[in-house]
């Protein structure tokens, strides 16, 4: 039954080893089963479609208060422009998902590739009553330049519409000429909830226009062009650029005022011939626009540079939603408090940092920057953390952004460095509600990497989480020695400042933690060198291949960091799952006579030191026991089997793996206990089926193959 399953993880071992250096980017997130889905959850239905999240159920207050619309009509608004955000009312709404990013203009030549959809007969150059449509624009050729991130401009709501019947063509069963499937245009009420996430602030950060930039592209900031999903934070629903960068369509017909709206989240129809409404605002126009409240509308085959949109699902069997039992957003979801601070080393220098407060108790991370950076790059990161219930510490460090003094260097610095490391780390762990023994390091960069292995060798004990981005250090020795820090590793082949690969590259193979993992996104050849990062002052120019620089050319870095503190911070501190690459000698050891009774006893030691500690990843072992089944060679596949099981003991899978090893080898009482036992793990619906999956289909999978094995050994079957 398992015999396809393992022929191709053996494949997959086979690349794994020897694709270190090749570089990949994340792998497509799984299909989930959209009934079952929990708020934050993330997914992604087919490789061309887009990646939706799942926002909460429940209940807010829809428009603008006069005195917000006041505010607006003093910042450049008229009271009449404004006027259609009334009256303000309450909405209940069902949990629904909503697309991560806008659509990109990647993901909507996918769709024009497979259907043929006709470009646009020419798109205005705004959406104010006078501006020009120009004749050979199209979402192609907006009139400026876009990468495949950057979102879709110069579609209209038909041009949506389209797209999103193409979406649910690709779902089994679905119809593929309906606009009107799972996935769907949001309706207006739907865009505003997930728009505040849980706010009631003109902006979804608060009440402060003056920070916008930090949040948004606007006129202001924006050079005149759109801009990559992803380069401003998210807000607390986990979704990016809801206001700027382009306006985004929504299922809705305009109506002047609210006096009619749906209470349930419904779009509003009046009519197919009426104008549609859409919602955000973008690069062209001012702060004022970006409020959460602000309403616009086009006709539905308008066209225009500003406008774009993004996709909503509904979900399946999600309960209906009445006043009774509609919760408002938690606190947890409110946007993290952020105060910057003054932070005194020993010698009396201040550091300037950036401290995001999470709601509730928890741990927390120090993020260090690049040399030629400051510590307002990791912002977008340090809200995601902090919205994830890790708080968390940005500096800059002496010499760099904000905070004054002079960087040393040589005998200088080895007197001075420590000092700065040990201000932030102290203020960290003595923050409110700080596990002070649960602890992160990240850094970017030469000297972010250097501030982060050095601050981890001097809290070894605290620290039980390390991110490295294009860096380098002197303390190979703390990474070599420590065998159980789960620690990531980032680089790009085009990093404008060579040899950081080689340097990333060297760090990886010198750490020694089995759960260390290397994210490398390669490039057909390498940068020139043409400087050194620590004295860089203008003469490299920034292509997002270095350090923090990355979040813009790879939006998925962020989510993979903050990812990877999560698991190692809150799920589980201090560990990572095994990986095979990082695993690769003892892989190979327990293939070699004698590696399966050496590695044993390894475990076995590393266990007295942690008894959470792992040498390899449970799919990779379990595969190679197959082989030697497969083989014929009985005997070694049971030894590798029960080295799998000794590591991995709550795993249904591992005990039924091992079943069949001694059904094979004549054990039959051994066979039906581990099979039984595999049947219990499954029924208990306490543990997951295995340490690398728990599908349903997979949980299926294993109770089949236990119940097979009983089945032949119960007489007379």
């Amino acid at each position: 039954m398992k015999q396809l399953r393992n022929f191709i993880l053996s494949a997959g071992i086979i690349l794994a080893l020897t694709a270190f250096g090749q570089g990949t980017r994340n792998a497509s997130l799984p299909v989930i089963a959209t009934s079952a889905s929990v708020p934050g959850t993330v997914f992604r239905e087919c490789p061309d479609c887009p990646e939706m999240v799942v926002i909460p159920a429940g209940k807010f207050m829809m428009g603008s208060s006069e005195s917000e619309k006041s505010w607006a009509a003093s910042h450049g608004a008229s009271l009449e422009s404004v006027s259609d955000e009334s009256p303000q009312h309450n909405v209940s709404l069902r949990s629904f998902a909503l697309g991560k990013y806008d659509v990109t203009r990647g993901e909507y030549a996918a769709f024009v590739r497979e259907t043929g959809h006709p470009a646009a007969d020419g798109c205005y150059e705004s959406s104010m009553p006078k501006s020009n449509k120009l004749a050979s624009a199209s979402w192609q050729n907006p009139g400026f330049n876009q990468s495949d991130r950057d979102p879709i401009t110069c579609v209209s709501w038909q041009d949506a519409r389209a797209y999103v019947a193409w979406l649910n063509g690709k779902l089994r069963g679905a119809d593929s000429t309906s606009a009107n499937g799972p996935y769907r245009l949001p309706s207006e009420s739907e865009w505003e909830y997930a728009a505040r996430s849980g706010t009631t602030t003109r902006f979804w950060w608060g009440d402060d226009d003056s920070s916008a930039a930090n949040y948004a592209w606007f006129k202001s900031n924006s050079g005149g062009q759109t801009h990559p999903v992803g380069s401003k934070p998210a807000n607390s629903f986990g979704l990016y650029d809801m206001v700027g960068d382009v306006w985004q369509w929504t299922e809705d017909c305009y109506a002047e005022s609210y006096a009619n709206a749906p209470a349930d989240g419904r779009a509003s129809e009046a009519g197919k011939d009426c104008l549609r409404v859409d919602r955000g605002s973008s690069w062209l126009y001012p702060t004022w626009l970006l409020r959460s409240a602000t309403r616009e509308r086009n006709p539905a085959d308008y066209r225009d540079v500003i406008m774009g949109f993004r996709v909503a699902r509904t979900l399946e069997d999600t309960k209906s939603v009445t006043a009774a039992n509609v919760t408002p957003a938690p606190q947890s979801q409110q946007p993290p408090a952020v105060s910057v601070v003054d932070l005194k080393a020993s010698d009396g220098t201040i550091l300037k940092a950036s401290y995001f407060a999470a709601a509730k108790a928890g741990p927390a991370v120090l993020l260090y920057h690049q040399s030629n950076r400051t510590r307002k790059e990791w912002d977008m990161v340090a809200r995601q953390l902090a919205a994830a219930g890790i708080n968390t510490l940005t500096v800059d460090v002496r010499g760099h952004g904000e905070t004054g003094g002079q960087e040393s260097h040589g005998e200088a610095r080895k007197k001075q460095w420590p000092l700065d490391l040990d201000a932030a780390f102290q203020y960290l762990i003595s923050q409110p509600g700080v596990k002070g023994d649960i602890i992160g390091i990240g850094g970017a960069g030469v000297i972010g990497v250097e501030n982060s292995v050095e601050t981890a060798r001097r809290h070894s004990a605290e620290v039980k989480s390390l991110v490295l981005l294009s860096g380098e250090t002197e303390s190979l020795d703390f990474l070599r020695q420590a065998s159980q820090l789960p620690e990531l590793f980032v680089a790009a082949d085009d990093d404008e400042y060579p040899p950081i690969v080689e340097e990333m590259e060297f760090l990886y193979i010198t750490a020694s933690s089995p759960s260390r993992k290397f994210v490398h996104y390669s490039a057909s050849h390498e940068a020139p060198w043409l400087w050194y990062e620590p004295f860089d002052i203008g003469k490299v120019p920034a292509k997002g291949g270095h350090g923090t620089d990355m979040f813009k050319v790879h939006p998925e870095l962020p989510d993979i960091i903050v990812d990877w503190f999560v698991t190692t911070l809150i799920k589980t501190p201090g560990h990572a799952p095994a990986d095979t690459v990082a695993s690769a000698s003892v892989i190979n050891q327990i293939q070699m006579p004698g590696g399966v009774a050496q590695v044993t006893q390894q475990l076995i030691e590393a266990r007295r030191k942690d008894p959470n500690a792992q040498l390899f990843p449970e799919i990779t072992v379990s595969s190679i026991g197959q082989d030697f089944l497969r083989a014929g060679d009985t005997k070694s596949g049971v030894e590798v089997l029960k080295l799998v099981l000794l590591a991995y003991p709550d795993s249904a899978d591992a005990n039924d793996n091992l079943a069949g090893a001694y059904l094979k080898n004549g054990q039959k009482d051994l066979a039906r206990q581990h099979a039984e036992k595999a049947l219990t793990i499954l029924d208990a619906h306490q543990v997951p089926a295995s340490s690398w999956t728990d599908t349903n289909e997979y949980r299926g999978e294993i109770r089949r193959d236990a119940q097979k094995i009983l089945k032949q050994l119960t007489p007379g079957s």
